[in-house]
């Protein structure tokens, strides 16, 4: 199943009512709000967003039978503490905090995270 949130309090409690036995995945991403262009995703991306007010999120938490993502905006402490207590309420499979270089369209959510690229399943 797939599902977008709105709330970081929804996130939360899909992660602590699934499936704790089952393997999952939390995928953080974060870019300066303000740059509007194509976002490029890299392990040595070097933007510097620590210096802008706002910053535009999107989190991504996988499990066997389900997908949910929540976008939003907030500042880089607020999401720092967001993304420690996320990490805290389970044991991850795999965890990655990804700097975009660019800003993040929200129509390209699903481009930067295709499952059918890979061909596996989480």
């Amino acid at each position: 199943m797939r599902i977008s949130l709105n709330q970081l309090a929804d996130l939360r409690e899909i992660i602590q009512k699934d499936d704790q036995t089952q393997a999952a995945t939390l995928l953080f991403f974060i870019s300066n709000k303000k740059l509007n262009q194509p976002t490029t995703l890299g392990f040595g991306a070097t933007a510097d967003t620590s210096k802008v007010s706002e910053q535009q999120y999107m989190i991504e938490y996988r499990s066997k039978y389900l997908r949910a993502t929540l976008q939003g905006q907030t500042s880089l402490k607020n999401f720092t503490s967001s993304r420690k207590s996320l990490l805290a309420l389970r044991d991850f499979e795999f965890s990655q905090t990804f700097t975009l270089q660019q800003a993040l369209n929200s129509n390209e959510g699903d481009l930067v995270l295709l499952d059918d690229a890979t061909k596996q399943e989480l």
